[in-house]
């Protein structure tokens, strides 16, 4: 005979519970807790997380896209720290160069930083191209490495992804056994009654 059990509602859990579980995030000095909040609280409603298990899986597919963030962002600035220090006469101007370069990439139509950059560039016999080249041709050995980071994070994902699946769809193969189970019944009801 099928038991009837009363379904229970599972209210997603809050980013305090979820704190609580695994301890609360710790964002660099760059970054803010309240975007990363946000961005968390975004990606769990979005995957429908509603079990400790989901958003605890969801937290490291998350954490995992930050970190492959931070690492793409790290990547830029290496090849625009090379970039000025080969524009650089001298090693304690290469942040003042590096400014220059922000601000020529930030706002292009700027005639003041672009007349700085192509002076520069003319003086050191470089093409904004060429410059960026050996720049990354340079440091290759560090963009390799963070290449390496964005790749152990994407596998990562992907891994969280299979388990986040699994977690999802056990509750859905139960569900689906119980009602078998509850068709066989029924049906060796009928068949007794015959």
């Amino acid at each position: 005979m099928a038991k009837n059990k009363k379904s229970k509602t599972i209210k997603p859990p809050s980013r305090g519970d979820i704190s609580s579980i695994i301890g609360p995030h710790v964002a660099l000095p760059s970054e803010s807790e309240e975007a990363y909040e946000a961005g968390l609280l975004l990606l769990i409603d979005e995957l429908r997380a509603s079990s400790p298990l989901q958003v605890f899986l969801v937290e490291q597919i998350y954490e995992s896209m930050v970190w492959v963030k931070r690492c793409q962002r790290d990547k830029r600035g290496v090849i625009r720290r090379r970039m000025a220090s080969l524009l650089s006469e001298y090693p304690e101007t290469t942040e003042e160069f590096e400014e220059g370069l922000i601000a020529v990439s930030e706002n292009p139509d700027d005639e003041e930083w672009a007349e700085w950059l192509s002076d520069m560039l003319s003086r050191k016999n470089y093409s904004l191209e060429t410059l960026e080249l050996a720049a990354t041709n340079s440091s290759l050995d560090t963009i390799k490495r963070m290449d390496d980071s964005i790749r152990l994070h994407m596998n990562n994902i992907r891994q969280v992804q299979r388990s986040l699946d699994v977690a999802e769809m056990k509750p859905l193969l139960k569900k689906r056994l119980e009602l078998q189970v509850s068709h066989l019944e029924r049906d060796l009801h009928v068949i007794e009654q015959e």
